[in-house]
């Protein structure tokens, strides 16, 4: 937690109190440097915060801490990016994708994990395959790689607005008449597959 720095000189002596330390504010309203971090400390310790101290790497940056399960960086980190058809994740993650939508993640778990959407997402003449996986999910789900060609029954996932020439066989169908939604696709999200 950070405290502003216009603190009221009551507000300051209750926190100083309340954390047993001998704190003095100066005239610009500003209270000195260490009586900040003290303070700042102790107010997190007051609140159940971490404060940074311990075998953390860095002040405020939780990297373990027992009994927090990294709660308070979860809450300062912000909601994962939104991701999906032309919004790519990066190179260190992939889109989770379920029916209520994709967000950026390291492991999706049981939802669609993607690399890519469509053959605008892969290298020059490769194409966005989805297969059948059970890494992080035993119950299984689908992940999509580039590959040169897709294998066997695995489709060719397609941006329905891209090029009428990305399909290898046939032509880009958006959502495919419900098939991707019974795969775990949001509906009319512009995923589209080449039948």
């Amino acid at each position: 937690m950070r405290l502003p720095w216009l603190v009221s000189a009551a507000a300051l002596a209750a926190l100083c109190s309340l954390a047993g330390l001998a704190c003095s504010s100066s005239s610009s309203g500003a209270p000195p440097d260490a009586d900040a971090a003290s303070l700042d400390s102790a107010a997190d310790s007051a609140a159940g915060e971490d404060t940074g101290t311990g075998d953390d790497a860095s002040p405020g940056v939780d990297t373990g801490s027992p009994g927090d399960g990294g709660a308070a960086d979860a809450a300062e980190a912000g909601p994962p990016a939104a991701c999906g058809p032309g919004l790519p994740c990066g190179v260190t993650s992939q889109c989770c994708v379920d029916t209520s939508g994709g967000t950026c993640g390291a492991t999706c778990g049981c939802a669609l994990a993607l690399k890519c959407t469509s053959a605008a997402d892969c290298p020059q003449t490769q194409v966005c395959c989805l297969q059948p996986t059970t890494i992080d999910c035993s119950i299984g789900t689908h992940t999509s790689t580039c590959q040169p060609t897709c294998l066997g029954s695995d489709p060719q996932l397609c941006s329905p607005l891209g090029s009428a020439t990305e399909c290898l066989q046939g032509s880009c169908k958006a959502g495919d008449g419900g098939a991707l939604v019974a795969l775990g696709f949001p509906a009319d999200a512009g995923y589209g597959v080449c039948r």
